[in-house]
């Protein structure tokens, strides 16, 4: 997978850009924001309901995913979509909205909107499922009209360590009930990470 390049950095008053080595503050912004803005995020199922093609949100960017069969992001380039950590820390908390923009098409089931950071060490491009994750509300069924929008926090979660320079993406999927067909939903998505 491979993006453009640009810079980085989703929250107010800090620096924006790649963090050099050694060059880390000794401390830096607590709420991480991350949010779609005007890209459309696209989220499927397959036909078994298991997750299909997940989306990438940033700073105002979105695009789609492929999350390998080990569960990682595998990265052939810069990905301007991950936010670049200023200060060791840890992932306290995280909240996430999703938004439906058009007629979807989840038939004949309930199919739940998820959102997950996920986290690359310092000069890597492989980036892991954290333990920081949330499943929004209420699921998706054809009874919902198109400017719903779905919440969904987790106050208190182990905390998921982070070193300076490491890269957190946030990572929404759909999944749905074994035996389902496959659905396709259409929205905007945010999402805050604390890191304290």
């Amino acid at each position: 997978m491979s993006f453009p390049n640009v810079n980085n950095g989703c929250c107010g008053g800090c620096r924006r850009g790649v963090i050099r080595p050694g060059a880390c503050p000794p401390s830096g912004c607590k709420n991480v924001q991350f949010s779609s803005g005007v890209s459309p995020v696209v989220l499927t199922t397959l036909a078994n309901g298991v997750v299909g093609e997940p989306s990438i949100i940033g700073c105002g960017t979105a695009v789609a995913g492929v999350i390998s069969t080990d569960g990682n992001i595998y990265s052939t380039g810069p990905v301007p979509e991950a936010y670049t950590v200023q200060h060791a820390g840890a992932i306290t908390n995280i909240s996430a909205s999703f938004t439906i923009t058009t007629v979807y098409n989840v038939i004949g089931q309930d199919a739940i909107v998820h959102a997950q950071v996920y986290r690359a060490p310092a000069g890597s491009d492989i980036f892991m499922p954290t333990g920081a994750s949330v499943d929004l509300a209420p699921a998706l069924t054809s009874l919902l009209p198109v400017g719903t929008t779905l919440t969904g926090a987790m106050a208190v979660i182990p905390p998921v360590t982070v070193d300076c320079g490491d890269r957190l993406l946030v990572v929404f999927t759909m999944s749905g009930s074994i035996g389902d067909v496959a659905s396709t939903v259409t929205g905007t998505a945010s999402a805050t990470v604390t890191i304290q």
